[in-house]
């Protein structure tokens, strides 16, 4: 198994070259770095949790703490919720003095103006649109970086097709209730912006990202047995923007055979992809 040092992530993070004030996205997979040199396995998440809080006496940081079970909980508690999307977003989540109020699609955020991205007491029910935590992100031009993992998981992508308005996705209402951190109570439909279940239709970013790469949108910076990704929030929303004009279907392994709405609690077809 590869291996790598300290002094070898705080180089790739010096490299980054921050300038002023920054606003940063992590997702994460800490195991494809390998094993860190002189440290328990244990105390990797807490050895990058602290190396990249390092970062947020001059910038914001803000992570992911998805959890999908909302669609069958109908009640997610914030206070208690874990993130089921990476071992370090976990470490985040634990110490997260903010947390947005999405049941599912939620973000914890620390430095000066995280909370203005966060929004905790806020009501967020969609979290593709021009009301959520990615948009805030997008108007920041946030540095979104991927440590150990390529975009397979970027559900800014998702963001990007909701703006565009694709139309192979729909919004899909959850029912329910949220407790935010403070308590705060919120009730009502959340949402997700859903490829239908009924064509199984399947995302693919391989030729998205080699073009991404191409175009130096998408930068990567080896360290272990993997490497970090990372790009500017609004460059990358133009060039996917574009290529989704040019190429409706370039996200998808295979074009759809129909396009869905979500009506009366189901889906249902509402045209053929020539329409």
């Amino acid at each position: 198994m590869k291996s790598y040092t300290l002094a070898q992530i705080q180089a790739v993070l010096q490299n980054l070259n921050l300038q002023g004030n920054q606003t940063l996205l992590i997702h994460s997979a800490l195991q494809n770095f390998g094993i860190l040199q002189g440290e328990a396995i244990a105390m990797i998440p807490k050895i990058w949790l602290h190396s990249l809080l390092e970062l947020t006496s001059a910038h914001n940081l803000i992570v992911p703490t998805f959890n999908y079970d909302f669609p069958k909980s109908h009640l997610e508690d914030l206070r208690f919720q874990q993130s089921k999307i990476g071992i370090l977003n976990e470490e985040f989540r634990k110490i997260a003095p903010l947390r947005s109020t999405h049941p599912m699609f939620n973000f914890c955020g620390f430095g000066k103006n995280a909370e203005t991205i966060i929004q905790p007491a806020t009501l967020e029910s969609n979290p593709f649109l021009q009301t959520s935590v990615f948009h805030r992100l997008f108007l920041e031009n946030a540095l979104m970086l991927f440590l150990g993992i390529d975009l397979r998981v970027c559900t800014f992508m998702v963001y990007v097709e909701a703006m565009c308005e694709v139309k192979y996705r729909f919004f899909k209402p959850f029912l329910g209730e949220v407790i935010t951190l403070k308590g705060q109570r919120f009730a009502g439909e959340f949402y997700h912006f859903c490829l239908p279940q009924s064509e199984r239709l399947k995302v693919s970013y391989h030729r998205i990202q080699q073009e991404l790469m191409e175009a130096n949108i998408l930068r990567f910076f080896p360290l272990g047995g993997s490497g970090i990704y990372a790009f500017r929030a609004k460059e990358f929303f133009c060039f996917v923007q574009n290529r989704l004009r040019q190429e409706p279907f370039i996200l998808l392994e295979t074009p759809p055979k129909a396009y869905y709405q979500w009506i009366d609690n189901a889906e249902q077809i509402i045209g053929g992809q020539w329409n």
